[in-house]
C-alpha cells in the first residue's frame, strides 16, 4: 500500500512538472524572403487555463494580447484574431522545442519555438540616407483621439521660415513607431522622408501607433484603411500646429 501510494504521488509530481514545461518564454524566428522577424510568446498557466502574450521585437511591439491559448496532448495552439494570427505546433519533450506553423492571413510560415533566448545580432551598418544634420526644428508632440481617448505621441518637423504645407505620415497595418523603423535592416523610412520633406519647406507630423513607443491605447484597434484612420487624423487636425493644407501619405 505504501509502495502504491508513493508511486501515485511520484506520478502526480512528474505530471505536474511535465505540465509546467509549456509555461515560460518561447523564442522563434520567421524567415520571410530575405529577412528575419523575431517573435516571442510568453505562456502562463493558471489552474487548468493557459494564456499568452506575444512580442515582435523587430517591430518594437511588446505584450500583444492573444485570444486563445490551448495545450493538450503536446499540441499548442495560439490564436490572435485581431491580427489574423494562428500558431499551431507540437511540443517535443526530448528537444524541449515546439515545431509548428505560423499563419497570418493567407501567408503561412514554418516556425520552431525554443526556450533558448537568441543571442543579440550585430546591428547592420548605417544607411547612407540616414540624416546627418538637421537644418530644421523637431518638436515632440502629443495629441488626443477624442473618440477612443488614446494619447498619440509623435514628432513634428518644422522647416525654418514660413510653412504653408504639412504632411502626416501614416504607418501600415503592422505595429510601427513614428519612424516606421525596421530593426533588422536598421532602416527608418519615415525619418528619411521627414528629413527630405522638411528640407523642401514642408512640415511633417509622424507618430507612434497605438500602444507603441510613447503612444497609449490598444494596438489591436489600429486601422488598416485610410478612411478607418480618419478619427486619428481629425484629432491630429485639432492640434493648432497642424495648419493649412494636409497631404496624406500612406
Amino acid at each position: 500500500m505504501k509502495k502504491l501510494t508513493f508511486t501515485f504521488i511520484f506520478f502526480l509530481i512528474a505530471y505536474s512538472l511535465y505540465a509546467q514545461k509549456i509555461s515560460g518564454d518561447w523564442y522563434g524566428t520567421l524567415n520571410i524572403q530575405a529577412s528575419k522577424l523575431h517573435l516571442v510568446f510568453h505562456i502562463t498557466k493558471t489552474g487548468e487555463a493557459y494564456a499568452s502574450t506575444m512580442d515582435s521585437p523587430d517591430q518594437n511591439a511588446f505584450g500583444l494580447a492573444t485570444d486563445q491559448t490551448a495545450f493538450s496532448n503536446n499540441q499548442l495552439t495560439i490564436v490572435a484574431n485581431k491580427f489574423g494570427i494562428t500558431y499551431t505546433g507540437t511540443f517535443n519533450t526530448d528537444s524541449n522545442k515546439i515545431s509548428g506553423t505560423f499563419k497570418q492571413g493567407a501567408a503561412t510560415f514554418p516556425l520552431t519555438l525554443s526556450t533558448n533566448k537568441p543571442t543579440a545580432e550585430a546591428a547592420p551598418s548605417a544607411r547612407p540616407q540616414d540624416p546627418k544634420d538637421f537644418p530644421y526644428k523637431q518638436k515632440d508632440v502629443f495629441f488626443i483621439n477624442p473618440k477612443a481617448g488614446d494619447k498619440l505621441a509623435g514628432t513634428l518637423t518644422i522647416p525654418n521660415g514660413k510653412v504653408s504645407k504639412i504632411v502626416i505620415l501614416i504607418t501600415g497595418s503592422g505595429p510601427q513607431n513614428r519612424d516606421e523603423e525596421i530593426k533588422q535592416f536598421n532602416h527608418r523610412l519615415f525619418l528619411v522622408w521627414s528629413d527630405w520633406l522638411a528640407r523642401q519647406g514642408i512640415a511633417v507630423l509622424r507618430y507612434d501607433d497605438r500602444g507603441i513607443g510613447k503612444s497609449t491605447g490598444d494596438l489591436a484597434m489600429q486601422r488598416v484603411l485610410i478612411l478607418q484612420m480618419t478619427p486619428k487624423q481629425r484629432s491630429a487636425l485639432s492640434n493648432p500646429e497642424t495648419i493649412l493644407k494636409i497631404y496624406l501619405l500612406a
